[in-house]
C-alpha cells in the first residue's frame, strides 16, 4: 500500500498536498497500468520521487546556471555563447524560457521530441511526476487521454494528471520488447535490484543522471513494500 509515510521516508521533502493526492489516486491509477503490484511499485515510487524533485513540483525547473548548462548539453543543443547569456549567474536570473526554447529546440529537438516551431521547447517542458517532455509526447498522452493538448497541459499539472501521466509514460516504455512493469518482476532478489533499477533509469531519463538518487529512493521503497 502507497502511503503518505512511505513517500515521506522516501523523499522527506514531499509537499504535505502532492503526498495527499498521491496517496488518494494511487490505488485506482495503479490498477489500470498494472502497478497494483508492491514490486513493481516500489521501483515507480524511486523514479517519480526523483524526477519531481522529491516530490515538490510537477513542472521542470530549468534555473540552469552558466556552468550547469555547459556541463549538461552538447554544443549541438546550447552554444557557449547562449549559456552564457541566458544561464544563471551571480548577477541575474536564468531565463528559463529562453533555454527551454534552445535545448528543447532546433534540430534535436525536432529529432528527439518532435518540436517544430521556435516556443514549442518552453510550451511543452517537463511536466508531471515523471517529466513528459516535448510536443510528440504531450501529443501521444493527449491522444490517448482524449484531450486536447492545452487541456492536457493542465491536467498535467495537477496530482492525479501528474501521476497519470507518469504511469502512462512508464507503461509506454518498452527495453528490448519487455514492459517496465516486466523488468521490475526481474528485481525480486537484493542482488539484481542495482541492475534492474539502473535499466529502468536509462529507459526513463536516456541516460544515468541521477541513478545514485533513484536506486536509493528505490532500495528505501522496497523496504516498505516488499
Amino acid at each position: 500500500m502507497i502511503t503518505e509515510t512511505l513517500l515521506k521516508r522516501v523523499s522527506p521533502q514531499a509537499r504535505n498536498e502532492i503526498a495527499a493526492g498521491i496517496v488518494s489516486a494511487y490505488p485506482k491509477l495503479a490498477k489500470q497500468y498494472g502497478l497494483d503490484n508492491s514490486l513493481r511499485s516500489s521501483f515507480f515510487i524511486g523514479q517519480i520521487a526523483h524526477e519531481s524533485g522529491n516530490f515538490t513540483t510537477f513542472v521542470e525547473n530549468l534555473n540552469y546556471s552558466v556552468d550547469a548548462l555547459l556541463a549538461n548539453f552538447s554544443r549541438e543543443r546550447i552554444s557557449s555563447e547562449q549559456a552564457r547569456s541566458f544561464g544563471r549567474s551571480a548577477r541575474r536570473r536564468a531565463n528559463q524560457q529562453e533555454i527551454a526554447n534552445i535545448i528543447y529546440g532546433g534540430a534535436w529537438g525536432l529529432r528527439n521530441l518532435g518540436n517544430r516551431e521556435y516556443g514549442d521547447g518552453w510550451k511543452y517542458r517537463g511536466r508531471g511526476l515523471i517529466q513528459l517532455t516535448g510536443y510528440a509526447n504531450y501529443s501521444a498522452y493527449a491522444t490517448f487521454k482524449k484531450l486536447s493538448i492545452e487541456r492536457a497541459i493542465e491536467y498535467l499539472e495537477t496530482v492525479e494528471g501528474a501521476l497519470d501521466s507518469a504511469m502512462w509514460f512508464w507503461s509506454s516504455r518498452r527495453v528490448r520488447g519487455s514492459t517496465l512493469n516486466q523488468i521490475a518482476d526481474t528485481g525480486s532478489r537484493e542482488e539484481s535490484v542495482e541492475s534492474v533499477c539502473r535499466t529502468i533509469t536509462v529507459a526513463i531519463n536516456g541516460g544515468t543522471k541521477g541513478f545514485e538518487d533513484r536506486l536509493f529512493k528505490t532500495r528505501i521503497a522496497r523496504s516498505f513494500l516488499v
